[in-house]
């Protein structure tokens, strides 16, 4: 069996810094609370604290798209965030601010 995923980092002070973590990009804002929902609850040890963001793009001939991003992070729980999930078979984007 594989080894449990690292202790999650402990959480820095409220308002921790302004760098996200993309979790996924769906079609709709409703299916990205949906999404958050889900990830938050199975991912809560490495998700917990952050908030959510949706960020819209448009990727032309492809459509529109809705990403999710935890937010609320300094670069080295940002790191931290996205390795843990990582580990656990997660897609993760670290973005700077």
């Amino acid at each position: 069996a594989p080894a449990p995923p690292p202790a999650p980092a402990p959480a820095k002070a409220a308002g921790g810094g302004s760098w996200r973590v993309q979790l996924a990009a769906v079609r709709s804002e409703a299916e990205a609370s949906t999404e958050w929902k889900r990830l938050t609850s199975r991912y809560g040890a490495a998700l917990g604290g952050l908030s959510m963001q949706v960020a819209k793009a448009d990727l032309g001939e492809k459509g529109i798209f809705y990403r999710i991003q935890g937010v609320g992070l300094d670069e080295e729980r940002a790191k931290s965030v996205c390795a843990q999930l990582k580990a656990q078979n997660v897609g993760c984007v670290v973005v700077r601010p």
